[in-house]
Parts: structure tokens; C-alpha cells; sequence
């Protein structure tokens, strides 16, 4: 799953916040271990000898304040052998260390070599069979293995799942369907086979519990009315065997019923907001259309007071969207603890597995979901945020446009930034443009469901005034005179013509031409790169995306290849990833530049992907970036040169002579790939991702970035002098600019 820092902040996302206390959880049960309330199916955990439960993984669920996973456990062909225990051994140690207790669930997943019609063979006589002493004897080696770790088991089968009415077909009706009198014969013989084998105390010794199959009672939005508690009526009726149970030797205690917990497994409107009504309905009492009463009035009309562990619940965001499944986890968390008989609710699930779903608190390359906060905030477990910063630039000339990363810890759900010169704001990573020059002091409030924290940097900006900037007499002030020379140019805004006496010509920094077109042929790649190049050896800063772990410009220094001034032949500096943007880069330039051409090499390796980037520049005066050209592609799909090496490079210059952006203080890429055959921006060749076609683990059939060049414009044009941010026109904005600077003669 794809890395990232819940802890850091919380995205701009508003969580509502559940205070009540936590229901007690004991039932009074003897031996009975209660979980915490709020829990997760933790997906798959396995696939294949692949561990897809990893510690990290656990990690990351127990970040949210989750204490409570279900895993499933999955056999294999050659059985329960040492191989296929030692992968379960780590699985168990990834959530214990993680401090997460574990239901367990033994499904028809955990008994290979049986088919639907051996489970159900004699269903309509003793309900006895090979599979049912298989089930048992697997559930006892299993639970006798982790019942140190482990306390909770449940005896799944998905029993009311089938495809055609199981009359017309008893044997195979098909999805996982069993008949009650089976599946009560399950339930028996594992609980026997425990005390059989482990002794009359073995579930007490061990504080060891069994949960009935959480399927044994399930709805989806009464699209089967009933069918659920009907399935739970059926299997209580089976009273020659809960007799024979309650007077077994091999049940000590006479007990009616062998599990500890009733599991109960619901989807209730699948598509809209959660219906109250209809879950208290299914819990409580006989609604119209169902055959039978709530599955707690089941319960107890058949004399069974177990406490109801609710096995799964959830919604898609496909079906509803991000944030009305966030309220719909909140609502029903809030409802399950006025029932003092339900102990716990299982959310299904953490993360979707899917790299296109949705459905989980992360999506399916991991990121956290609005669901994910509200889940968190039902832990009740919160650490107070601790507030930190950076900020890139922290000096400059005017106007100093500088980006702001909150880079703290904890759970963040409201920032409020102070820059010092007067101005706030409430964004996570805001950007701010300082106007005056000055010594300004930054602060950061930060408040979470923790509490709040607060940073301040004394003196953290530095902002100086460059010289000759508003001073348009050039007499070494800038005062009323320049004001008025101001006036006197003043032209409006998108006015390109210059007034008389306004000429200045300039050989560094002039007015922006913005026709500029790609070249598609040019000399090989090693004879590409010129003497001038305005990035030599700068590096640049990160501003969106990140370097790929699996790529070589994720080490230190990648970022110094891409401008290097040298080509090579081996890779140097890389794509980030396949997303949009993927990798980010700002390069700033101490004084304000003009641009004749762009170049950019890159290298691919067998064309089944290629590479797009945008490159964007701010002017002197600009808070904002300006777009100098769109979804620029290289590789062999694209308008690109193969030189010798076998990589290609595309350039951005101007169809005339001049620049093709002056007054250009900073320049930014932005570079992305997207699959060649379906255009999503998603990586199908690299192990790390959820989409690997290829099970290696570098994406090296990506595009890979080699070398940017940025060559000076070398000619001079004329220019208004009152054109102080350089986009070809005076305008209010310039007067923004000259205001703060206007300090009177001699000063």
C-alpha cells in the first residue's frame, strides 16, 4: 500500500467528533474476553505465501486508535503444514505486536478439498459429515496454536448465501450456502472437539471464546427480507442437536448454545444515508416484510442471551460518496452503543484492495477516506497535535512569494497561520506573498480532536527590497516623483503599448512572449546540451508529489542529476510516480531572469509507457504561476528526437526571435506518466503498487527524467518602465508592487 502520514494532518477533511463514553462491554459470559468496541476487517491476509497483513499494515490500522482486527484464515491445498502455519505465525505476531487483539474467522476457506455437496451431505438426516469433523478438527489445531494471542474465534461459512432457492438444489445451490443443520452441527462438533481435546476447562483455562458465523444473520437493505433471521430461526430449531450438545460429556458446563457471541453481519442502504429505523428494526422487532422478528427477538425467543459482535457493517463510496459514508460509520457506531447487548461493531473494511475502489477506509492505493477520520474519532483515542512548520523560500527580494508546509504530528483538523505582516490563513500548506520588505515572525495554531498546539519562529522570513525596484527616475529613492512617473505610463491592464518617455531597455529582464512551439528534430541527445545552462547544479525544491521509491532519483542527489549538465549514458535522476503530479519540482532564481528554450531529456526502456510533463513560471510581482506549456509527452509517443544513447528530449522555444517568458523568477515542472494503452495515471509495472503486472520491483520500463536544460535569453528588448512584474502592461497590479516601496526622497 502506498505510504503516507495520517499523522501529519488530516487533509482539509471536517470530522465530527463522538465523546460518550465506551459502553461496558462484559456479558457476564464465564471465560469471556470482550474486545474493544470500535473494530476492522483488515482485508485479505494473505494471497498466495505473500503476507498482506505486514506489520505495517498493522501499524497503520493501529494508528487510527484501532485495537481490534478480523482475519481470516485461509488454508491451502497441501493443508495446515508447517509452511502455511509459520505465514499465519507472523501474521498473528504483526497484530499482536501492534497491541491489536484478533477475531478469528474459520470460513469454508479455512477447509480445503470439500465441495458444496460434501458440506451439505446429509443435510436432511444426522447433518453429520466428513467436512463437519474436518471443520472441527482444523478449528481445534488453529485455536490450540494462537489461543495465547488469540481469544475470539468465529465459525463463518456464509451459510444464507445462495444462488437458487437450496430446495431445488440442496446439495448445490450454490455461493457458500449450507443447511442450518450442518452448519449447527459445526458450531457443536468444534466446541466438543476443543473439550475433547484440550480438556473440560480448555475454554476457560484460556479465556478462549467462539463466536457464531457472522453471516449466520445478514440483511443487505431487505433486498432478501428476512432471510437472515429466518436462516438464525432455522438453526435454533435444530434442537435434537442443541440437546444432544447441552447432555454431551464433551460439554461440561450444559450449555444450550456452544458460542460465547452472537455474530451478526448487516449492509443497510447501500445507497443512501443510514435508516435508524430500519436497523433497530432489524435488531428489535418484526418489521413489515420480514418473515421474522429482529435478530435479538430471535435470540431470545429461543432462550440465547449471548451479546451481539457485530461482524461486519460498512457502505461503498461508490454508492454513497466519501462523506456520507463517513456519516453513515458515525451514526451507526453511535446507535450500536444504546444497545447494551451489542459488545462490538466490525467495520468492512480498511482498505478496499481494489487499486480503483473505494469502498474501504483507505482507497485502494491507500489513502485515507473521510470514513478513516470518523473511524478514528471512534476509537476515542487522540494524541494532542504538536504543531511544526517550514517554509521555502525564507528569504528573498519583493515580492516574495513563500509556501508554507504544516509539518507537525497528530490529528489536525484546523490550521491558522500568522505570516506577520498582517495577513492569515486557514489552509494546511498555504502560500503567502510578502509585498514589503522586513523581519517577519510566523506562528501556527493547530487544533485536533487531541487539542490544540502552537509554533511561532521569530524572525523566520527575511524579505529586502531590490535595488532600483520603483524607483523608475533611477535617482536612489522611490517618492512622489516616481508616482507620478508611474501615472504618466500607466497603460491598464492587457495595454502592451508603451507611452512615450516609458521606454527601458533591458538585456535580462523583458516583457513575455508567449508563442512559443515544440521542436522535433534536433541533434542526438549527447550533443544536446549547451554551455549556459541557467540550472546547472541547482537544485530544486519538492513543492507536490515525491520521488518513487523503486526508481534510482529517489536517492540523495537525484534531484542534483536532473541538472547536472551532463546527459550520461546510465540513469540519473528519475520520474516520481504515476500520478498527477507525481513530482513536483521548483527551481528559484535569485534575480529575475529571461528564457530563450526548454529542454528536457529522458530515457525509456521498452515504450510500453510513456511521460507527460507541464512546465509553469511566476513573474517578478506574481503570487501565482503561469502556465508556459500543458501535458508535454516524450518517449517514442510523443514529439521527440532519438539521439545515439536511445532516450529522446523535447524543447520549448519561442517560432521567433525573442524570450519565451521573461521577468521570470521561478520556474515549475511538473512530470506524470499514464499508462500507454488505457491513460490512467496509475504505475502497472512496479511491485510496490496495487495494479503490478509485472512483479518487478523497480518501474525501469517508465520514462525516466535525465536532464532539464534552461537556456538565458541573450538580446534586449524595450519595455515600459512602470511595468515592475513584467507581464507587458502597467497596471494596478504594478501599483500593488511600488506602494509598499514608496519611502519618500533620500530614504
Amino acid at each position: 500500500m502506498r505510504s503516507h502520514q495520517r499523522s501529519i494532518s488530516k487533509r482539509g477533511i471536517v470530522i465530527r467528533l463522538f465523546t460518550a463514553s465506551v459502553l461496558a462491554l462484559s456479558a457476564g459470559i464465564a471465560g469471556a474476553n470482550p474486545p474493544p468496541f470500535v473494530g476492522v476487517n483488515a482485508g485479505a491476509p494473505i494471497s498466495g505465501t505473500n503476507i498482506l497483513f505486514t506489520n505495517a499494515l498493522a501499524a497503520d490500522i493501529a494508528s487510527s486508535g484501532c485495537r481490534f482486527v478480523r482475519i481470516n484464515f485461509i488454508g491451502a491445498a497441501s493443508g495446515w503444514d508447517a509452511s502455511r502455519l509459520a505465514l499465519y505465525d507472523q501474521i498473528i505476531a504483526n497484530a499482536v505486536n501492534n497491541n491489536l487483539e484478533v477475531l478469528a474467522i474459520f470460513s469454508n476457506e479455512t477447509v480445503w478439498g470439500y465441495s458444496q455437496a460434501q458440506w451439505n451431505e446429509n443435510y436432511n438426516t444426522t447433518g453429520l459429515n466428513a467436512y463437519t469433523t474436518a471443520y472441527a478438527q482444523t478449528a481445534y489445531l488453529l485455536i490450540d496454536r494462537y489461543k495465547d494471542d488469540v481469544k475470539l474465534y468465529e465459525l463463518w461459512n456464509e451459510p444464507s448465501c445462495w444462488g437458487v432457492d437450496p430446495n431445488t438444489n440442496p446439495l448445490n445451490p450454490g455461493c457458500s450456502y449450507i443447511w442450518p443443520r450442518i452448519f449447527a452441527n459445526l458450531m457443536a462438533e468444534t466446541y466438543k472437539a476443543c473439550i475433547d481435546q484440550g480438556g473440560p476447562t480448555f475454554f476457560s483455562d484460556n479465556n478462549v471464546s467462539l463466536v457464531s458465523g457472522g453471516l449466520f444473520a445478514h440483511d443487505i437493505g431487505g433486498t432478501n427480507p428476512g432471510s437472515a433471521t429466518a436462516y438464525a430461526h432455522d438453526t435454533y430449531n435444530q434442537t435434537d442437536i442443541w440437546n444432544a450438545f447441552a447432555s454431551s460429556p464433551l460439554n461440561p458446563t450444559g450449555r444450550q448454545y456452544p458460542w460465547d457471541y452472537f455474530g451478526y453481519h448487516f449492509y443497510l442502504n447501500g445507497g443512501q444515508a443510514v435508516s435508524l429505523t430500519e436497523l433497530n428494526a432489524y435488531f428489535n422487532q418484526n418489521a413489515s416484510g420480514h418473515s421474522n422478528d429482529g435478530i435479538r427477538r430471535e435470540q431470545t425467543n429461543h432462550g440465547d442471551t449471548s451479546p451481539i459482535l457485530v461482524t461486519e457493517f460498512g457502505w461503498t463510496t461508490e454508492g454513497v460518496g466519501d462523506q456520507l459514508k463517513a456519516d453513515n460509520l458515525r451514526d451507526t457506531y453511535n446507535w450500536l452503543r444504546t444497545q447494551s447487548f451489542v459488545t462490538s461493531g466490525m467495520w468492512y473494511q480498511y482498505n478496499s484492495g481494489d487499486p480503483n475502489g473505494n469502498w474501504g477506509l483507505t482507497n485502494g492505493i491507500g489513502n485515507y477516506q473521510a470514513a478513516w477520520y470518523e473511524f478514528a474519532a471512534q476509537t476515542g483515542v487522540f494524541s494532542p497535535p504538536i504543531a511544526d512548520f517550514s517554509a521555502s523560500p525564507t528569504s528573498g527580494s519583493t515580492p516574495l512569494q513563500v509556501t508554507f508546509a504544516s509539518t507537525g504530528s497528530g490529528i489536525v483538523d484546523e490550521w491558522h497561520w500568522d505570516f506577520g505582516d498582517g495577513n492569515t490563513s486557514g489552509l494546511e500548506n498555504p502560500v503567502h506573498t510578502y509585498v514589503a520588505g522586513g523581519s517577519y515572525t510566523v506562528s501556527l495554531d493547530v487544533t485536533g480532536p487531541g487539542g490544540n498546539d502552537s509554533e511561532t519562529k521569530p524572525a523566520y522570513i527575511t524579505v529586502t527590497t531590490p535595488l532600483g525596484l520603483g524607483d523608475l527616475d533611477e535617482d536612489g529613492d522611490v517618492d512622489l516623483k516616481d508616482f507620478a512617473i508611474y501615472t504618466t505610463c500607466y497603460t491598464g491592464p492587457g495595454n502592451t503599448a508603451i507611452p512615450n518617455g516609458c521606454e527601458k531597455a533591458l538585456s535580462t529582464v523583458v516583457a513575455p512572449v508567449v508563442s512559443y512551439e515544440l521542436a522535433a528534430s534536433f541533434a542526438g541527445l549527447s550533443q544536446s546540451i549547451a554551455s549556459g545552462d541557467l540550472l546547472e547544479g541547482a537544485i530544486g525544491t519538492v513543492e507536490a508529489g515525491g520521488f518513487h521509491a523503486a526508481t534510482p532519483g529517489g536517492v540523495a542527489g537525484g534531484l542534483q542529476d536532473l541538472t547536472d549538465g551532463e546527459e550520461g549514458a546510465d540513469v540519473e535522476a528519475v520520474l516520481a510516480d504515476f500520478s498527477r503530479p507525481s513530482l513536483q519540482v521548483v527551481y528559484n532564481f535569485g534575480s529575475p531572469i529571461a528564457i530563450e528554450r526548454i529542454r528536457v531529456f529522458c530515457r525509456n526502456i521498452d515504450g510500453r509507457v510513456f511521460q507527460n510533463y507541464d512546465v509553469a513560471y511566476s513573474q517578478v510581482g506574481s503570487a501565482t504561476y503561469d502556465t508556459l506549456v500543458d501535458n508535454v509527452t516524450t518517449g517514442p509517443f510523443g514529439q521527440a528526437n532519438t539521439g545515439a544513447l536511445g532516450g529522446s528530449f523535447t524543447e520549448i522555444a519561442g517560432n521567433q526571435p525573442g524570450p519565451i517568458a521573461a521577468n521570470v523568477d521561478a520556474l515549475r515542472f511538473t512530470f506524470y506518466c499514464v499508462s500507454q494503452t488505457s491513460g490512467e495515471f496509475r504505475d502497472e509495472y512496479d511491485a510496490f503498487e496495487p495494479g503490478d503486472t509485472d512483479g518487478l520491483d523497480q518501474a525501469i520500463q517508465a520514462s525516466i527524467i535525465k536532464e532539464i536544460d534552461v537556456f538565458p535569453f541573450a538580446g534586449s528588448v524595450t519595455v515600459n518602465l512602470a511595468d515592475l512584474d513584467g507581464d507587458g502592461d502597467a497596471d494596478t497590479d504594478d501599483l500593488a508592487i511600488f506602494d509598499p516601496l514608496l519611502t519618500g526622497p533620500t530614504q
